[in-house]
């Protein structure tokens, strides 16, 4: 399997011409797992008038919520951030760009804001003349399983750009493709293809490096776990930040982590299997505090559900100590007035779900299969 990026520097070093560029990417987004994109164009002789990087940092250092730096030097190159002071370039930094390089390592979650970034990026370029070329990547969840709620209109923020569910299963330039699709702006697309890659096909089965794209994004194994688990940031209970498993591992001082493993075994979701899990987290919540909580142990990533199975963690875990749970507050994300919970679900059908109400599983299924439906003909790689 070959990235777009790797496929990308090949056709420059056969002689494609090149025009002045800028590039938004990572340190995480590698090429042949020994260099990153940004190292690769540097050696080819890309002329680069500007890198540009997402929430984290381009080193992927910051911590969420953290505000990167507007711009440094480095290389001889000015690196400005789109997470923070503002989310977009601003017309003098694109002076003389005529193509923008796109290369960022995602993990597939709707959540996740480099989609955002780069939604608002090609929102940002439309009528400039500038032409956008994803250098795409596989979707690290497979890019089969659509799940999820799609977003309600009045619940767009940074973590829901657009109406997408939690779970989209599309690659950066299949997503691009979508937004463009449904938007309409005068933006010239060009997607440099993965060479190699099929549906079905998890990051862990591709024998392909993984470099953290954020600091609480270890391994192929958070990001599988990632859309439910990241549902807990709208509570009170700990997500496994502090710990060297964050999103596989989660509790609160206040639970009996036997009891939590033996209530969410019960319900025999499929694909997943929890174990009960003692932690003491270094920093955000329940530090310095013994939790107790689970591990998800994913048995049958195929057949595993994670958004459904974050939805029934908490509405089960809620029910055990209901005096004790809480509803994270605002703000989160830039959102200064609506619950946490209501802007991570898209709606607010989810958390009354999660207090014990009914009717979220036919809203996901009438949502999902709408989503399938209109994201068919942005597809550009095959079922396995």
């Amino acid at each position: 399997m070959r990235y777009g990026a790797e496929l990308f520097l090949d056709k420059v070093e056969k002689g494609e011409i090149l025009r002045p560029a800028a590039l938004l990417t990572h340190q995480a987004a590698l090429v042949e797992d020994r260099m990153t994109t940004l190292e690769g164009f540097l050696r080819k002789g890309v002329s680069l008038k500007r890198v540009f990087f997402p929430q984290h940092g381009f080193f992927q250092e910051k911590q969420d919520n953290m505000k990167e730096s507007s711009s440094f030097f480095w290389k001889g190159i000015p690196f400005t951030s789109l997470y923070g002071e503002r989310f977009a370039p601003a017309p003098e930094e694109l002076e003389g760009v005529e193509v923008l390089y796109y290369d960022l390592q995602d993990v597939g979650t709707r959540i996740y804001t480099f989609i955002s970034t780069l939604f608002l990026l090609m929102e940002s370029l439309s009528g400039r003349g500038i032409e956008l070329v994803i250098l795409d990547r596989p979707d690290p969840l497979g890019g089969v399983e659509v799940e999820g709620n799609l977003v309600g209109k009045e619940f767009l923020s940074f973590v829901g750009i657009d109406s997408l569910p939690m779970r989209y299963a599309l690659t950066p330039g299949e997503l691009a493709r979508l937004f463009l699709k449904r938007h309409r702006w005068d933006l010239e697309l060009r997607v440099e293809r993965v060479q190699g890659w099929s549906r079905g096909v998890l990051f862990g089965e591709t024998g392909r490096f993984w470099i953290p794209p954020s600091p609480n994004m270890p391994s192929p194994e958070a990001a599988l776990v990632y859309p439910g688990a990241v549902l807990l940031e709208g509570t009170n209970l700990s997500e496994g930040r502090g710990t060297t498993r964050p999103f596989e591992i989660c509790g609160a001082p206040y639970l009996d982590a036997d009891l939590c493993a033996m209530e969410m075994n019960g319900l025999a979701l499929p694909g997943v299997h929890f174990l009960p899990y003692r932690f003491t987290p270094t920093f955000n919540k329940g530090c310095g505090e013994s939790v107790q909580g689970v591990f998800w142990r994913v048995t049958d990533p195929k057949l595993f559900r994670p958004y459904r199975t974050g939805l029934a963690l908490i509405r089960t875990l809620r029910g055990l100590a209901p005096e004790s749970f809480r509803w994270a507050l605002p703000p989160y994300e830039y959102e200064k007035e609506r619950l946490p919970i209501d802007i991570l679900t898209g709606g607010v059908e989810g958390r009354l779900f999660m207090e014990g109400g009914e009717g979220m599983e036919e809203l996901m299924e009438a949502d999902e299969r709408l989503f399938r439906e209109e994201r068919a003909e942005c597809l550009l790689y095959p079922e396995a």
